[in-house]
């Protein structure tokens, strides 16, 4: 996490030392303004709402349906690989409140380096689903010959972050895997060799999970996965409501079942752990 930090700390403020880029990224921050001037006056946009909503119905059940499915419908012929982060940090270093904890200013919880390893470590899910010979979890590489997964380091990198939940400062671990796509004719023409997805979950007072979400490394498909039956749904603010794939209640200790037809999120298991 401290080298995760510091890497991109440095990164930027190298990048941004550049006149030209400072320039680039005053250019780049500007959102583009994608709607069209004829249609907007003519008034077709209110015309094509029903259409989206009904696209993005249908792309909802056809998601629903999968997670339905078996496991082992879902992960295919091709032998599975179980993946589990290695337990290095001794997990009595874990406050059993966040109230255990030293806040800053904010409120937000803080914690030395080891603590926050172990609750990263502690909570950590299973992967399965990342096949022999086609995806393997790894890292992200610069090479001569382009952006690769280096299968020979089959890391997770982390983030903590945090989340107000009524009057409390609630803790977050952001997982971010990367895995390599088949090297098949198509995936190789139409999409990069580098696949991955940003799992998430949300720790409640007593650091025990209270709800999960995912989202691909594309920025589609986010989904949500409570953990605790005190959640309830509710519309969003700006109109989309989370979306919930799964029916019940998330594990405490989930595995996450990747689809081998497209590398998706398509089920989350009680781990055997």
């Amino acid at each position: 996490r401290f080298d995760f930090l510091v890497c991109s700390q440095g990164l930027a403020g190298l990048e941004l030392e550049r006149p030209e880029n400072l320039e680039l990224l005053r250019e780049t921050a500007i959102v583009p303004d994608d709607y069209s001037t004829p249609t907007k006056l003519l008034g077709l946009y209110p015309l094509s709402a029903p259409l989206l909503k009904a696209r993005i119905s249908r792309h909802e059940r056809e998601v629903r349906e999968e997670f339905a499915r078996p496991a082992e419908a879902l992960l295919g012929s091709q032998p599975g690989l179980l993946w589990q982060v290695e337990q290095v940090e001794d997990l009595s270093l874990i406050p059993k409140h966040v109230y255990n904890t030293s806040p800053d200013e904010l409120g937000l919880p803080g914690l030395v380096d080891s603590s926050w390893r172990a609750i990263a470590e502690a909570n950590a899910p299973q992967i399965a689903g990342l096949a022999d010979g086609g995806r393997q979890l790894g890292a992200p590489t610069w090479t001569a010959a382009g952006l690769v997964v280096d299968t020979g380091q089959p890391v997770v990198n982390y983030q903590i972050g945090f989340v107000r939940f009524g009057m409390l400062n609630l803790i977050q671990v952001d997982y971010f895997l990367w895995y390599s796509r088949p090297t098949s004719a198509t995936a190789a023409r139409d999409t990069a060799p580098v696949d991955g997805l940003v799992w998430r979950v949300t720790l409640d007072e007593h650091l025990k999970p209270l709800a999960y979400d995912s989202l691909r490394a594309s920025g589609s498909e986010h989904f949500w996965f409570p953990a605790q039956d005190r959640l309830k749904l509710q519309a969003a603010i700006d109109g989309q409501p989370p979306f919930f794939p799964q029916q019940g209640l998330a594990p405490e200790r989930p595995r996450l079942l990747l689809a081998s037809r497209h590398g998706g999120l398509r089920q989350v298991q009680a781990s055997d752990a």
